[in-house]
């Protein structure tokens, strides 16, 4: 499950996931969040996984980069900052982003808010 918050005035998108989250669920969360009122592209984003089972094995990453790969001709050039505490669901993201071959989107994997939040702000 997905929460979100749109700060038009920051240009950032706080997204909170927790429990179990499958390449359909990341999907249609992308959906909901650039069909928001408050959406505007461009807009960096800032995702909180701490509480978060990833149901997404290497056979998706196919799946995982058409997803992807969709939303970043929507949401044009941007930042990413996932956070999580979890060393090996950081491991296992940062192996991922190569894979994903996305250009517009930057994706950094960060182990807490403030380090994230940093980076999207420089």
């Amino acid at each position: 499950m997905f929460s979100y918050h749109i700060d038009q005035e920051k240009n950032l998108i706080k997204i909170k996931a927790q429990g179990k989250i499958s390449v359909m669920e990341i999907n249609n969360h992308m959906d909901m969040v650039v069909c928001d009122e408050k959406y505007k592209n461009g807009m960096n984003s800032i995702v909180d996984l701490n509480d978060t089972f990833l149901k997404i094995t290497f056979d998706d990453l196919p799946n995982l980069k058409s997803v992807l790969s969709r939303h970043e001709k929507i949401r044009s050039a941007c930042k990413w900052a996932v956070y999580v505490r979890s060393n090996t669901l950081q491991s296992l993201i940062n192996m991922a982003i190569p894979l994903l071959m996305m250009k517009r989107i930057k994706l950094r994997v960060f182990d807490n808010e403030k380090d994230a939040m940093a980076w999207i702000e420089s």
